[in-house]
């Protein structure tokens, strides 16, 4: 913002700016939520139109509409991830589960023990239950998960995704040694 660049050393101004941003976003805000939900507004699904008449079944239409566009994204239902804003106890959860996945990935349950902090929650419902994480002959490992999981779609689009870049990395090795 040039006003902002221009008093930069000013902080009275800065704090001032700051207060009439923050200000005009939440009017903003307000006059956009209020104008969603009136009759001059018209919703449209898949060509008709729809009337919404709260948040609520501004939701239930985009899960709707999301479903049909997107019927492969995985299922994940954790309130620990699932969230715009997360808590600082969130994030700290988040923190423990990527550091158990980095050092414990080889055990049981990644090492949990019978107690239940924030994090194995996000590694029972992500891992566990999609068969990532399981015993493999005798050793636990990471793995494809389970044929049945949501996330198995997307797992062999990502693993069909490498594949292809593989063989293009070796088309480009030939294609210079030839040359």
């Amino acid at each position: 913002m040039k006003v902002k660049s221009e008093n930069e050393d000013d902080k009275v101004v800065l704090t001032e700016m700051d207060k009439q941003i923050n200000s005009n976003k939440v009017l903003l805000r307000h006059y956009f939520i209020d104008a969603v939900y009136t009759d001059d507004v018209v919703w449209y699904d898949s060509g008709r139109p729809v009337r919404i008449n709260n948040k609520k079944e501004f939701n239930q239409l985009l899960s709707s509409v999301i479903d049909r566009v997107y019927p492969d994204t995985p299922v994940f239902k954790n309130e620990l991830v699932n969230r715009n804003k997360i808590s600082p106890t969130i994030h700290t959860a988040r923190k423990e589960f990527y550091l158990r996945l980095v050092n414990n990935w080889s055990e049981n349950d990644f090492g949990y023990d019978d107690n239940f902090p924030a994090d194995k929650t996000i590694y029972i419902s992500l891992l566990r239950e999609n068969g990532i994480h399981r015993r493999i002959r005798n050793n636990y490992s990471l793995a494809e998960p389970n044929a049945n999981s949501t996330f198995a779609t997307v797992w062999n689009a990502c693993e069909q995704f490498l594949a292809s870049t593989k063989s293009e990395k070796d088309w480009c090795q030939n294609c210079m040694t030839c040359c």
